[in-house]
């Protein structure tokens, strides 16, 4: 069935793609370092977005994650959107991960998307998601907030949250600062703390990310890009 779902998903982004005028993306760098365990993931990603008509867009992601002390990754994904305008977007969303052939799994739930107006900016951002996992890798249930607070009209204050259930119960906290270096592109540097039961770990990361275009609505859903560096 997730097989079934992820080829229409993908050949209606192909249709998308091919007949609709690209609105925006984002493509980016990232690096993030576990000092907890002494491990860290580079990260290669971007985002594409498509408008269709009456507000609605498809958006494309794909992400490599080179990992020091585990299996490499690499994840594609699609959000079908439903957009409001510059203040808020539903979607639904689709992601599927290879970790180097040792297992895959498929990432999928529902999304949105709430921006306010004013001096100081807040963009807020929830999910919803199910992974389901092959070759005696739990499911895992999860829900999950990104929040980012224009500081000024090149900075930005960052905080997230994501909480996931299953054989692999753990929490996500982060903070971190943004800087717009020129237009388009954005320097960003986190921190992060990790819970398992009975134990924790603290990761840091650094990104350059470029923005074309009206940008993609939605982040990427893949688990190495929810949880970077664990």
């Amino acid at each position: 069935m997730n097989r079934i779902m992820l080829a229409g998903l993908l050949s209606i982004l192909a249709t998308g793609a091919q007949a609709q005028a690209v609105t925006g993306g984002t493509v980016g760098l990232a690096y993030d370092r576990n000092i907890t365990h002494d491990r860290s993931q580079a990260t290669l990603g971007g985002s594409l977005e498509f408008g269709l008509t009456g507000g609605l867009g498809l958006q494309a992601d794909i992400a490599a994650h080179s990992r020091s002390s585990a299996t490499d990754q690499v994840s594609t994904g699609g959000h079908l959107i439903y957009s409001f305008g510059p203040q808020g977007a539903v979607g639904g969303f689709l992601t599927y991960e290879n970790w180097s052939g040792d297992f895959h799994a498929y990432t999928y739930g529902v999304e949105g998307r709430f921006s306010t107006q004013g001096a100081t900016p807040l963009t807020v951002e929830g999910y919803l998601l199910r992974s389901s996992r092959d070759k005696g890798h739990s499911d895992l249930d999860g829900v999950g907030l990104e929040g980012s607070l224009a500081v000024s009209d090149l900075s930005s204050l960052r905080a997230g949250f994501f909480s996931a259930g299953g054989t692999a119960d753990l929490t996500r906290v982060s903070f971190g600062l943004g800087y717009e270096l020129t237009p388009g592109l954005a320097l960003g540097l986190k921190a992060q703390r990790i819970t398992t039961p009975g134990h924790h770990d603290n990761v840091v990361g650094v990104s350059l990310d470029y923005r074309f275009g009206s940008g993609a609505t939605f982040g990427r859903r893949g688990i190495a890009d929810l949880v970077p560096g664990f």
